[in-house]
């Protein structure tokens, strides 16, 4: 497997179109039994996320179309444990599930916003 670079949105104060335009592609859902290009997209994404301090990585922030996302398991900030996610989608929200705080995203370096 292997660190990725991110893919990012742009460089020195110039947008990168094309980058742009991948990240807003939607993926490809993710079948199972898992392919084994799958699960090299996975260890991707672990090994890149174990050298980055983030709180999770989408495969096509390291060039991959497909579903799948590795995320931190809790808010704690030395607890770096991750989950899996394929096929991520958001069923339902409530009061319980909304937090506000700063959001940053590796794919748009030096910003951070209040969400």
């Amino acid at each position: 497997m292997a660190v990725h670079d991110i893919v990012k949105v742009w460089d020195k104060g110039k947008i990168i179109k094309e980058n742009v335009d991948f990240l807003m592609t939607p993926t490809n859902n993710v079948s199972f039994p898992i392919t084994n290009h799958e699960k090299e997209i996975i260890g991707d994404l672990i090994d890149t996320y174990e050298k980055l301090p983030c709180a999770g990585i989408a495969a096509n922030q390291i060039q991959y179309n497909k579903k799948i996302f590795i995320g931190k398991k809790t808010d704690d900030e030395v607890d770096y444990s991750y989950e899996i996610y394929i096929n991520p989608q958001i069923d339902k929200i409530d009061e319980g599930s909304v937090q506000t705080g700063p959001e940053a995203c590796l794919s748009i370096p030096e910003l951070s916003l209040n969400i």
